[in-house]
């Protein structure tokens, strides 16, 4: 590039204008080009003056540069603006703006000779940027609308739901002044079907029922767990905390029913914990009582501070 420009006759008859060397004569090109692409970046100069260009490229004050440029070539009278800015700089400004093409394109959009014509840019600033948006506008229109994407929701087992809806309806009751909506259902769902889902958890969703109900009647925890998010988090306390729920008949239970071959043993577990609850709805249940059940089921004797934890609501 730099020997055609040296070579150029716009650039010879440009420093016979100016009375520099040729040498000098690319270095102030490069200059003004540089200032254009900051300044005047579609190619179009506006109402500036020899004296502001003087200041801007750092020329002597009496230096004729606009005429001179107009002279040789280098810069159109009517209208006033870089000649072939387009043509030149084209690959530039596609590079540059190709994340927001209309920007280049309106610069395009200016120098098309071939359409009808177009308005000769004003001078003064504001009206060049109204001819900017209005051109701007018009290729807005060219442009094909991006097609709508539709956003549904991922579809989740129905247990997880079900578990979903019966917090959430906990965590009402347990807090009737609470921020919980119905809306917070599905990413409560999502959180708890990953417990059965994923294969760091795999839980079946018998105990996860089982901890999630354990939760909830639970002093501490019912004012704790209030999200599936939050339960999720603490699953390893609470399903370690649940063990000795109930006797801890109904963990046993639904560790073994995750097993089909174990069906018949949970089964029977299930029964002996119905004959249990039905023999205390007859007489108090005592810990001697509890440390026999407990014996008969292969489970360790409970003393005294731990029968009131485990079982002080039976009667």
């Amino acid at each position: 590039m730099s020997l055609g420009l040296k070579e150029s006759r716009k650039t010879i008859r440009l420093a016979a204008l100016m009375k520099w060397h040729r040498r000098e004569c690319i270095g102030f090109l490069y200059d003004f080009w540089t200032m254009a692409f900051n300044i005047y970046e579609n190619g179009y100069l506006g109402d500036v003056t020899d004296p502001e260009l003087v200041i801007a490229l750092n020329l002597p004050e009496d230096t004729i540069i606009i005429e001179h440029m107009i002279k040789s070539g280098y810069v159109d009278r009517e209208p006033f603006r870089i000649h072939n800015w387009w043509k030149n700089q084209a690959a530039y400004f596609k590079s540059k703006y190709r994340r927001t093409p209309e920007k280049w394109q309106a610069i395009e959009a200016l120098y098309e000779e071939s359409t009808s014509p177009v308005p000769v840019p004003a001078q003064t600033k504001k009206e060049l940027k109204e001819v900017k948006k209005k051109v701007i506008k018009e290729i807005k229109k060219e442009v094909q609308p991006k097609p709508i994407k539709i956003i549904t929701k991922k579809e989740i087992a129905p247990e997880a739901i079900d578990l979903a809806k019966f917090l959430f309806k906990k965590v009402k009751e347990n807090n009737p002044n609470g921020t919980a909506q119905e809306k917070d259902i599905y990413s409560w769902a999502l959180d708890i079907e990953k417990l059965n889902r994923l294969e760091k958890y795999k839980f079946p969703y018998g105990l996860i029922k089982f901890v999630l109900e354990f939760s909830q009647q639970d002093n501490f925890w019912k004012k704790q767990i209030r999200s599936g998010g939050k339960f999720k988090a603490q699953w390893d306390t609470l399903s370690a905390q649940s063990k000795d729920w109930r006797g801890g008949y109904g963990y046993r239970k639904t560790i073994l029913k995750a097993d089909k071959a174990a069906t018949k043993v949970a089964d029977d577990l299930d029964k002996k914990y119905e004959e249990v609850m039905a023999e205390n709805e007859k007489h108090p249940y005592t810990i001697e009582m509890a440390n026999k059940n407990r014996r008969a089921l292969h489970q360790p004797e409970v003393d005294q501070e731990e029968f009131e934890k485990i079982y002080g609501g039976m009667k």
